[in-house]
């Protein structure tokens, strides 16, 4: 059962919760951190492999992390 109401997904709890297995609060990070993702392909992406692969790479890593 999720603890983590709407208007607190900015708060710590939510890694907590998302660590417990709440798919919510996995991806409310998700969408937090989305940009940071952008921006870091944007400074070190190639060409070689497909943008859109390399945003769901990122979403994986941030999901392990």
């Amino acid at each position: 059962m999720c603890i983590v109401q709407p208007m607190d997904l900015e708060s710590p709890a939510v890694f907590e919760c998302a660590q417990a297995g709440c798919a919510h609060c996995v991806e409310a990070l998700l969408r937090r951190h989305e940009r940071l993702v952008h921006a870091i392909l944007r400074r070190q992406w190639r060409g070689d492999v497909a943008c859109a692969d390399l945003v769901q790479e990122g979403r994986i890593g941030l999901w392990q992390a």
